[in-house]
């Protein structure tokens, strides 16, 4: 092995990227066909995302050593950042034909099917890698991370305790336990694993994410409305427009057989504020406590760049909803309250910006939503209009432009909410 190889592995393992990067072209200089450096090479760029030269040094590790498993183990780890995963698959299981006896193989094939949502696939990887290597932190932790999604949220504690016990320090097994926190509903005990876990490696995204949703998690209403979407999972986006139909209909259905006497009319009201308020949250909960931890001077440090710019986007929306819902409870103005509502409905369309990922999804939504903001604008317009000469709702409402710019605004905001959740499960592939 040549000494810049070996500073490169060493400088790799204690992640530092950028050395490792140097040392390894070093290593190429001496021996241009050094299959290792070339995966190496590959691992790395993949992890800064460049694409091109990640999967160049793929191809020639491949080609220059194609019976070894760590050179098509480089392609399959180039092809899980790409997030093409079906391709990563197939390279990962030529990997394991060519070492069946190592363990770590599994563990990139149980995380490529946890990418995929397939719970089932992702254990049976992890369980056959742990019966190679029962002490694989890899392993362990993405086994633990598949039993919460499965909803064994005892079997998962039990599996990440005994990895902790055995590993006290390691930072992905301290953000598995802070998840598993979350899941049992203790943000406190969740929020000192993430610290640690952030202690160690400042980067972990996974820890990154779950000290921002344990900080929220700190107030009761979020933390149980978490709780809910954890044990929702894949299907929170069809639950969403469950909600949203099941109170059409339930609109519907009252609209044709309102209720008779006063109990009913208080019953109803009760169930169907309760109702609303939950369907609400499940769209915008999270933006909501994202802006309530930005206007903490602590709290807005653990918000990632774009749950900032959530939190603004939502908090600006919002604003702009509330001066005309303030006016129109003062005033008894019907156009007001219909102008607060149409901008609350453009707050909620614009949280789904930054749910989509980076790339054509989220540019999609920024376009959709300009569109639906553009409406709203023209409809406000439009019944300032109206009223700054005293016309009734009702005569506002008659006006051929004004019944039209609001009927456009609606139809608008409804296609956004449907293109929505197609947008959010949607990855970009490289």
């Amino acid at each position: 092995m040549s000494r810049h190889r070996e500073r490169a592995l060493l400088l790799m393992d204690r992640n530092r990227p950028d050395e490792a990067i140097r040392e390894f072209h070093g290593a190429l200089t001496e021996d241009p066909v050094d299959a290792t450096a070339h995966a190496c090479l590959a691992i790395l760029h993949a992890q800064r995302r460049a694409w091109k030269q990640a999967n160049d040094h793929a191809q020639q590790a491949v080609a220059l050593s194609p019976d070894r498993a760590f050179s098509h183990k480089a392609m399959a780890i180039v092809f899980f950042h790409r997030n093409r995963f079906d391709q990563a698959a197939s390279v990962i299981t030529e990997a394991i034909l060519l070492d069946p006896h190592d363990a770590d193989l599994f563990r990139l094939l149980a995380a490529i099917h946890l990418s995929t949502a397939d719970y089932t696939k992702a254990l049976k990887a992890t369980d056959d890698g742990l019966a190679i290597d029962p002490e694989h932190p890899g392993c362990t932790t993405l086994r633990s991370r598949t039993l919460l999604l499965l909803g064994d949220r005892e079997a998962a504690a039990a599996t990440i305790d005994e990895a902790l016990r055995r590993k006290p320090d390691d930072s992905a097994i301290h953000a598995t336990q802070g998840w598993a926190m979350l899941h049992a509903g203790d943000p406190q005990r969740a929020i000192a694993h993430f610290r640690e876990a952030l202690r160690t490696d400042p980067e972990g995204m996974y820890a990154r994410l779950g000290i921002v949703e344990a900080l929220k998690a700190r107030n009761p209403l979020y933390r149980r409305l978490l709780i809910c979407f954890l044990r929702m999972g894949k299907t929170l986006p069809l639950v969403r427009w469950l909600l949203v139909v099941g109170g059409a209909v339930a609109a519907e259905v009252i609209a044709e057989r309102p209720p008779t006497n006063p109990t009913e009319v208080w019953i109803i009201g009760i169930v169907l504020s309760i109702y609303g308020v939950f369907a609400t949250l499940t769209w915008v909960g999270d933006p909501a406590f994202d802006l309530l931890l930005f206007l903490d001077p602590v709290g807005r440090h653990a918000l990632s760049r774009s749950q900032r710019k959530s939190a603004i986007l939502f908090g600006t929306l919002l604003t702009v909803a509330l001066i005309p819902a303030a006016v129109g409870m003062a005033t008894g103005s019907t156009a007001a309250i219909v102008m607060a509502i149409q901008w609350a409905l453009t707050a909620v369309v614009a949280t789904t910006i930054h749910a989509c990922a980076d790339g054509w999804p989220r540019a999609t939504m920024v376009v959709i939503v300009g569109g639906v903001t553009a409406t709203a604008v023209m409809s406000t317009a439009l019944l300032l209009a109206g009223t700054s000469i005293r016309m009734n709702f009702r005569d506002i409402l008659q006006l051929e432009h004004v019944n039209g710019s609001t009927g456009v605004f609606f139809f608008f905001w409804f296609v956004a909410m449907i293109v929505s959740v197609f947008m959010t499960g949607r990855r970009v592939r490289h």
